[in-house]
């Protein structure tokens, strides 16, 4: 178990991962319209540190400023359960997280 934590706990504080990941995140939500992802600065990134542009906007639990902005907070929703799902099926090495609900795998299968 320790072994585990420590390499979960490794490769969760390795900024490359974390750049790689943000490319890979920017490269699948491309097409979404609420979405935009910081510019990753990878001359300045490293293992210990990543650089990123600031983005000024709402929190994501702000919700009566996301209902103002024209925002669509379902969809929002739909992303954050996505991305959760895909977060699990990552560390997990699975492609389905069994006990679902019919919606879950119904996201699932629309990844």
């Amino acid at each position: 178990m320790y072994k585990k934590l420590r390499s979960v706990r490794r490769e969760e504080i390795n900024f490359l991962t974390e750049a790689y990941n943000m490319e890979e995140f920017a490269c699948r939500n491309e097409e979404a319209a609420y979405v935009r992802t910081p510019k990753l600065y990878q001359e300045y990134t490293t293992m210990h540190a990543l650089v990123m542009e600031y983005i000024e906007g709402p929190a994501i639990d702000d919700k009566e400023k996301n209902l103002s902005d024209g925002y669509d907070m379902v969809e929002i929703d739909v992303m954050e359960v996505k991305m959760d799902l895909m977060e699990v099926m990552k560390e997990n090495k699975t492609s389905m997280p069994q006990g679902l609900t019919m919606l879950e795998r119904h996201v699932v299968i629309g990844l």
